[in-house]
């Protein structure tokens, strides 16, 4: 108890916290538009910040922004993935993107699938599951992506259209 008490008595410093610098980053300094949606670190440890007007990649001093013209359907996104071949994948409201090294290649859902609305996507078993939001009838969905290719992942495990699932995606529209 006395070495304790004594070393916090005469070190004072031992109590501090180291301080790091902060860093706010903006429009000004090459954001897209101000408000964040989702961050993501990439294996190269790129951020990949998804903002509410657009796609942007920083490498720590400087950010590069993909917008509609670089391929994206739409500047509004909902999530950012990478599968395992170090691929970067954006999920918006029509489907996914993959990134190209310079700009975006849409992959928009069949016509079939235009009710929904694709709000994420992980990396699963060679497979990009995909979870989308029915805007008809407010169900969750899981769909996988490979080769260009939408499949219905539900209609593999039939089980999935009994568990009890909640989700807020669309108001007035809960599955419980």
């Amino acid at each position: 108890f006395f070495v304790i008490t004594s070393l916090l008595t005469f070190s004072p410093d031992i109590l501090r916290a180291q301080g790091y610098p902060l860093r706010e980053y903006g429009v000004v300094d090459g954001l897209p538009q101000s408000q964040i949606h989702a961050i993501f670190q990439d294996s190269r440890d790129f951020l990949w910040i998804i903002t509410k007007n657009g796609l942007a990649r920083f490498d720590g001093v400087d950010f590069i922004n993909y917008l509609r013209r670089n391929g994206l359907p739409s500047n509004y996104l909902n999530s950012v993935m990478e599968d395992e071949a170090g691929i970067i994948w954006v999920v918006s409201a029509g489907g996914l993107s993959r990134y190209t090294g310079t700009g975006f290649e849409f992959f928009p859902a069949p016509d079939e699938l235009k009710s929904q609305i694709f709000i994420n996507a992980v990396w699963y078993e060679g497979n990009h599951l995909v979870t989308s939001i029915d805007q008809s009838t407010g169900e969750l969905m899981l769909f996988t992506f490979m080769n260009g290719v939408y499949s219905d992942y539900t209609k593999r495990f039939p089980a999935i259209d009994t568990l009890p699932i909640i989700h807020a995606g669309l108001p007035g529209k809960s599955k419980e």
